[in-house]
Formats: C-alpha cells, structure tokens, sequence
C-alpha cells in the first residue's frame, strides 16, 4: 500500500535509495509519502505454532510481513504476523500501527490484494487514509506499475540480509526487531556514502573479469 501526507504522494512497504543529489524535505507538518505490501517467509522449528500458519497462495507455513513504505522506499511501519492472515487483515493491523507514527498521510496505493470496499472504508474511517489500488493492465505479462514497485525493492533489500531469509524467531516481536535493524544499516550505509560523496555502488552493468583476474 502506498499514502501521501500534505499532499504529497506515500507509498506503503518501501523506501526509495538515497540518490547523490540533496533529498527534496516535505513541508513542515506533513509526513513523507509511503506505501505498502505483505511477503510470507518460511521458518524452521523454532517458530511458535501459535504465531504461525499456512499461507495457501504461497505455499508456505510461517509469518507474513506486511510493511508501509514511503515514497522512497524507507520503512515507515512494519507488523509481523501468521502467513495465514489475510492481506487485508493484515493490512487493518498496519493502518493502525502507521496512523500512531504518522497521522497525516492521506493517500495510500496498494495492489490488487487490497481490493475492495470494506478496507477502503475501514482505512478512511480508522486513519481517515484513501487507499488506491494500482492494477496490472495486462495479469500474465511482466509490466513496471506505478509505485508498487517501490514496495517491492523493498523487499529485494530486505531479502539480502541472511537473518531474514528465512524466520528463525520464537516471538513475532523479535522479527519485526530483525526488520528494522536491516534497515537501519541499509541507511546508514546509504548516508555515510552520501555525506562522504560517494557514488552509489554500481552492482550490475559490469564489465565481467576474465577468471584468471577474477582469483
């Protein structure tokens, strides 16, 4: 899902990078925008039945994370629950948690998995938030869609980071402790290049060494 505070577009479930240029600061009083999504991971023994479960589109027994995002991808609220709680339920459980940081975004953009009246109703009753859902024009064929993939680089970061790959906490809590750390030195990172004036790390694109230069 994906929000906008003062007027200004939110994407829900990511962060956009740093870039080398000066960040453009939202008005005084407004939030930044946001967005967001849900990802199930999988989990050995350790995980407690009790807050885990069975995700049946995925396939997957675990939790399922569902984040909001600014309009830069950066992590605005996170809430770590079974994989077999709906993306809509678990939506409902975010917009509370993001209302309590951020209590003026205004608009949020989702995917098709946020469908429907009833939580567009329960999202502009609750957190007086609009919720947008961006569609695929065409479902079988790969398409970059507006703003939700902010929220999916999102998780392409997190999924770098071997702790959360898989779940391998007892508590729910723990996990979303997992969740921001990752982040905080995903930015950290980011900032100390950005104050340094550093260039962004180039990782694809590439000239390929030879594999005797490459040992």
């Amino acid at each position: 899902m994906a929000g906008a505070a003062g007027g200004l577009p939110a994407v829900g479930g990511g962060v956009r990078v740093l870039g080398a240029v000066e960040r453009p600061r939202p008005a005084a009083g407004t939030d930044p925008p946001a967005a967001g999504d849900a990802a199930a991971a999988s989990g050995p023994g350790t995980v407690s039945k009790k807050t885990s479960g069975y995700h049946g589109g995925k396939k997957i027994t675990g939790r399922g994370r569902h984040l909001a995002v600014d309009a830069e991808g950066w992590l605005l609220a996170l809430v770590v629950t079974a994989a077999s709680i709906s993306d809509k339920a678990g939506a409902k459980l975010l917009l509370i948690k993001l209302f309590d940081l951020f209590s003026t975004l205004k608009i949020m953009w989702a995917d098709s998995g946020y469908d429907g009246a009833p939580l567009a109703r329960y999202a502009r009753a609750v957190a007086a938030i609009t919720v947008e859902v961006v569609k695929r024009t065409s479902p079988h064929s790969f398409q970059v869609v507006r703003r939700r993939w902010v929220v999916e680089r999102t998780f392409g970061w997190l999924m770098r980071w071997r702790r959360l790959v898989r779940d391998y906490e007892r508590r729910t809590e723990n996990h979303e402790a997992m969740v921001y750390w990752a982040t905080i030195f995903i930015m950290t990172r980011r900032l100390a290049r950005y104050e340094n004036q550093q260039p962004p790390i180039k990782r694809w694109g590439q000239d390929r060494k030879p594999a005797a230069q490459a040992t």
